[in-house]
C-alpha cells in the first residue's frame, strides 16, 4: 500500500468513525451531548449534513477542545471533525476573498463588501 492510499484510507476510516458518532454515540457521548446542549444525533446530520451539524456540535461546546474529545470519543472522529471545521473555515475564508475581489473589479472598495 502506496502512503497516499493509506492516507485515503486514514481519512476514510476518521470520517466513518465521525458519521457513527452522530449515528450511534456511546452513552459517555450522549451524557455530555446533553450537558453541553450540543445536537450530537442522527437527525442533525440528516438535517443539515456532516458540514453543519459538525459546526453545530463543536459550536455548541465553543471548539473547546475537552469537551470536543466527550463527544467525538474516538481519536479519529476528533481528527475528522477538524478536518471538516478547517474545511469550512477555509470555504468561508474563499467565499468572503470572492465576494472582496468582486467588488474591487466593479470599481467598489473591499471597505463595502457585506459584513465589513
Amino acid at each position: 500500500m502506496t502512503q497516499e492510499e493509506k492516507g485515503r484510507n486514514e481519512g476514510i476510516i476518521a470520517t466513518e468513525q465521525l458519521v457513527a458518532c452522530f449515528l450511534k454515540p456511546s452513552e459517555r457521548a450522549k451524557a455530555a451531548a446533553k450537558e453541553y446542549g450540543a445536537p450530537l444525533d442522527a437527525r442533525t446530520l440528516k438535517k443539515h449534513g456532516l458540514r453543519e451539524a459538525v459546526g453545530q456540535v463543536c459550536d455548541a461546546v465553543h471548539r473547546n477542545e475537552e469537551k470536543m474529545n466527550h463527544l467525538f470519543t474516538s481519536l479519529d472522529a476528533l481528527k475528522a471533525a477538524h478536518w471538516v471545521l478547517t474545511l469550512a473555515d477555509c470555504r468561508q475564508s474563499a467565499r468572503e476573498m470572492s465576494l472582496d475581489l468582486g467588488l474591487l473589479s466593479d470599481g467598489g472598495r473591499a471597505e463595502d463588501a457585506p459584513g465589513r
